[in-house]
């Protein structure tokens, strides 16, 4: 909706292949994307080449890319040096929990961004390249121009677990330890069986 180009045969490149990054590969999988994976951990790289997806080290696959999406929920995943690499026309937009995935400060500083529409600005390097940055960074399908953030059935999901685990806790049929630990399996099961039933899944 920001940009009004289509995913169809473009080089799209997803950082991180966690729930959100695998989403997004998919996503624009069925889009027609060519997508490549950009993972440092190796079990989630190997989800990501077993699902059909290339995996290559982030330089490289900077070089190709025409759209970025970052999903780490890690800072400083896409720096200024990779930005410097990437192919004239690239997109980036972010789709992680914080807004410093992708380094949009210095961005800023060496290529200020000139507004061409809401949440769409284009950043003219010193190298003659240019590219288009959504959202100044900000998690794109909650700050872009007319986002509307997740699927009702989504967030249904994740505060049916939140609301769960935090009964979990409280139930003397549980015995935690101190500190974090996973959601238990029983909780988890629940949640699944509610979600599917809503579906109308499993009769």
């Amino acid at each position: 909706r920001v940009t009004n180009i289509s995913f169809h045969k473009k080089r799209v490149v997803v950082y991180g292949y966690g729930w959100c990054g695998r989403g997004i590969a998919l996503y624009a999988q069925r889009r027609g994307a060519d997508v490549t994976v950009v993972e440092i951990d190796p079990i989630k790289a190997l989800e990501a080449a077993m699902d059909g997806f290339d995996v290559e080290e982030s330089f490289v696959a900077a070089r190709s890319a025409e759209v970025v999406i970052t999903a780490t929920g890690r800072p400083g995943v896409v720096d200024y040096d990779t930005i410097e690499q990437m192919s004239d026309g690239v997109v980036l937009a972010n789709a992680g929990h914080f807004d410093t995935e992708i380094d949009i400060v210095k961005l800023e500083e060496q290529a200020p961004g000139a507004e061409l529409s809401p949440s769409l600005k284009c950043h003219d390097l010193s190298n003659g390249k240019s590219v288009f940055s959504i959202a100044e960074g900000r998690i794109v399908n909650l700050a872009a121009f007319g986002g509307i953030g997740n699927p009702i059935e989504a967030m249904d999901l994740g505060l049916t677990l939140q609301a769960r685990s935090l009964a979990a806790l409280i139930d003397p049929g549980y015995n935690f330890s101190p500190g974090p630990q996973a959601v238990p399996d029983t909780v988890n099961t629940k949640v699944a069986t509610a979600m599917l039933h809503s579906m109308g899944q499993l009769g």
